[in-house]
């Protein structure tokens, strides 16, 4: 490395961008200390006294903490099919597009609670789901959307009826249609029908919601999926729903084999699209209808139009567990689900800390267990057993220690990347000794290092790391590497999503930026670097490396391995930190919530 010169008179400025990779932060600073400064770079700290401008950097204190990170896939149909241009947003907050593979991410969601996702696309019954966000900012979910069977014009002025000659049926009066706003319409509408037959898996996916209900007294349930079906009304791009005084009579499938055994009638359950809650509203009476594969259709009128699901209420008793991970610990936030065949139902729920799980389960029927780890790469066994217990406590007694246990569930590799979450390998910051650190030895001539390295922090996902600039006489870089190990895998479908973060000033001898590396069998097979410009004395970057790939300040990246090493096999990814800085020459680098997704 050459030594460098830096300018002392430059203005200094702040600057930032975000990077969120969808696993681990960094935030490296450098510039000269001061006690009075979180990360000690303020003016008037070290050096030869001279003065130097405060990049304040008490914004990347708070990088990670308290927010949270929602990452999905949009899929429809039995192959699940991605869904590219959907829309996604979350109840009065923020919305994402998917990309032509499908996902999206949706950033600084509020991380207490749970939170409603909403899915929209052209074609499809509009998704709603409740997810609970994981505590380190990380959560990731996979919406199935349901492909409307039926689609049909008439004049809203006249009336008219919708059905798919299965079954699903939806009649509306003449001026029985309203804009969202109260205005009734007229002319041609569109109205679409999306049935449910939830006997078989694959539209059991896509079944809006959680298997329980809130019935009329207030209390939950879990519910059976018997007879659910979406119905959509549109006048071009607007929603509509029932006029005010009016009401839509609507006839739904009863699943599969159920539909000869089914109750005369059953509670009407809508679900509400502002909490993704399904809520008791009416009955409906079981009536036969030739048309419809199982002989019979729950019909009843509606007031408004959303999701309907026309069935009973289950039993229940709480059942207990834990899970295992490969690393043999307790796994965390893994994912337990349990099918009911019976009832056409799917239960989930996701383990604490230590690999515990408790949740209500239908009493007296055969059901099948299955734990998935959190990124889809752990799958244990499918378990079968009999809920012989018959008493209906749901929700009270939620307790590892109290519940029926029905053991310990060993995850072990999943074929093809697993199912369940959407293929993704966290990249952790954690734990901060993983990082290794090589402040200044890039270059021996600066002795003691030049810019050197103040402070190294990880929380979470979050790594932070500060180094100071006290001199011009010489200059070199600092940083932290760490390293991770995947399962072996191509570049040509790989890919990091994230988002980068960093600040400079306008000296030309500052320069922030990372790297990403890909190894096979501790190889180098291909590297490259990243910044928000170009740089050609950035003395963390080698020959071999310049000019720096351009990451937009504060916006999401999405990066193909391919454009790394093309066509190449790897098994590990390093992850480095990079802050050149000379003089008095202040910056960082934020590299927060990495994730690789291997196809």
């Amino acid at each position: 490395m050459q030594l460098k010169a830096c300018v002392r008179d430059a203005k200094w400025r702040r600057m930032a961008c975000w990077f969120l990779l969808i696993a681990a932060t960094g935030w490296v600073a450098c510039g000269k200390g001061n006690s009075g400064d979180p990360l000690g770079l303020g003016p008037g700290a070290g050096g030869d006294g001279g003065s130097s401008p405060s990049l304040d950097l008490g914004d990347f204190e708070e990088l990670g903490s308290g927010v949270a990170v929602i990452v999905g896939r949009v899929v429809s149909g039995a192959e699940s099919t991605t869904v590219a241009g959907a829309t996604v947003h979350i109840i009065g907050g923020d919305r994402a597009t998917t990309d032509a593979d499908g996902w999206f991410t949706i950033e600084n969601v509020n991380g207490r609670g749970p939170v409603v996702l909403i899915a929209e696309h052209a074609g499809l019954a509009e998704s709603i789901k409740q997810v609970s966000l994981e505590s380190d900012g990380f959560t990731f979910v996979t919406i199935e959307m349901a492909p409307a069977r039926i689609s049909a014009q008439f004049d809203a002025a006249v009336g008219g009826e919708v059905t798919d000659g299965h079954g699903a049926r939806a009649a509306f009066a003449p001026h029985g249609l309203a804009t969202r706003d109260g205005r009734v319409v007229t002319g041609p509408v569109e109205v679409s029908l999306a049935p449910l037959d939830s006997a078989v898996l694959s539209q059991r996916a896509a079944f809006p919601g959680e298997f329980t209900g809130r019935r009329a007294d207030g209390n939950i349930r879990l519910l059976s999926g018997l007879a659910p079906m979406a119905i959509v009304a549109k006048q071009g791009s607007e929603l509509l729903t029932i006029a005010s005084g009016r009401s839509a009579t609507i006839s739904l499938p009863i699943s599969g084999g159920a539909a000869a055994n089914a109750p005369t009638s059953v509670p009407m359950w809508t679900l509400d699209p502002s909490s993704g809650e399904w809520r008791e509203e009416g009955s409906a009476t079981r009536v036969a209808d030739a048309a419809a594969p199982g002989g019979y259709v729950y019909r009843t009128g509606v007031s408004h139009l959303s999701w309907f699901n026309g069935t009973q209420w289950l039993p229940s008793h709480c059942i207990s567990g834990h899970v295992t991970g490969l690393d043999n610990r307790g796994a965390s936030s893994a994912r337990v689900t349990l099918s009911d065949s019976t009832h056409n139902a799917t239960f989930n729920t996701i383990t604490d800390d230590f690999g515990r799980f408790a949740m209500d389960a239908p009493a007296g029927t055969l059901l099948h267990v299955v734990a998935t780890s959190r990124t889809g790469d752990g799958i244990s066994d499918d378990w079968s057993f009999t809920n012989d217990y018959h008493e209906d406590n749901i929700g009270t007694h939620l307790d590892p220690y109290t519940c029926s246990s029905i053991g310990n569930f060993y995850l072990r590799p999943a074929p093809g990347g697993g199912n369940g979450t959407p293929n993704a390998i966290l990249v952790p910051a954690l734990p901060a000794s993983a990082w290794i650190k090589d402040g200044g030895g890039i270059n021996a001539l600066c002795a003691p290092p030049n810019p050197s390295e103040a402070l190294f922090q990880t929380t979470g996902f979050t790594a932070i790391l500060a180094c100071r600039s006290t001199t011009a006489q010489c200059c070199t870089c600092t940083r932290r590497y760490r390293s991770y190990s995947v399962p072996r895998m191509s570049t040509t479908t790989a890919r990091i999503r994230g988002r980068f973060y960093a600040a400079t000033t306008p000296s030309r001898y500052s320069q922030p930026s990372t790297r990403i590396e890909l190894l096979l069998n501790g190889v180098t097979v291909g590297k490259r670097v990243y910044a928000t410009q170009n740089r050609p004395n950035n003395n963390c970057v080698g020959p071999s490396e310049m000019p720096e790939t351009i990451l937009r300040s504060n916006a999401n990246f999405d990066i193909r391995l391919s454009t790394i090493a093309a066509g190449q096999q790897f098994d590990q990814v390093r992850v480095h930190l990079l802050g050149y800085g000379c003089e008095f020459a202040t910056n960082g680098v934020a590299v927060q919530n990495m994730i690789l997704l291997p196809r």
